[in-house]
């Protein structure tokens, strides 16, 4: 069902160092129903989700989830990779940079309210800029502070 190699619930769980039975207790459901969920076997209920959520301590789960069940969300959502804080706070100012040099052009392009053949390529150079600075702040959102 999922589809990357790793289960994302059962890596939630592992992370949190939880055992699947403990793990069923907290979550006040059987233990073969959270194997269901880290065999791909089911989708655990959002309700569940927001709970391993919490329990796990782990709120990216819940976007993961989204992007695993949700056609529109994996379609729309871009796919994060967990970095360290400092990589992703660099990453982010360096995104808003790029951003803040093109912030001239962009007021250019939407003075007078058309985008005409000339302007498309820039305006749409400028629409990957932001794409990147939203993966970015998703990013650092979900970032992990350096040890």
């Amino acid at each position: 069902m999922l589809s990357e190699d790793i289960n994302i619930y059962k890596s939630a769980r592992e992370n949190a160092d939880i055992t699947q039975e403990k793990a069923a207790e907290l979550l006040d459901i059987s233990v073969e129903s959270v194997r269901a969920y880290e065999l791909d076997k089911r989708f655990p209920p959002e309700n569940v989700v927001l709970k391993m959520v919490d329990i796990y301590n782990d709120k990216i789960l819940a976007y993961n989830h989204m992007q695993a069940t949700l056609q529109i969300a994996s379609e729309l959502l871009p796919r994060i990779t967990i970095t360290e804080l400092p990589q992703a706070v660099l990453r982010l100012l360096a995104e808003v940079q790029k951003l803040t040099d093109e912030k001239d052009r962009l007021v250019e392009i939407a003075c007078d309210g058309i985008i005409d053949d000339t302007e498309r390529i820039d305006f749409n150079n400028i629409l990957s800029q932001l794409d990147n600075l939203h993966l970015a702040i998703i990013q650092m959102k979900y970032s992990k502070p350096s040890r």
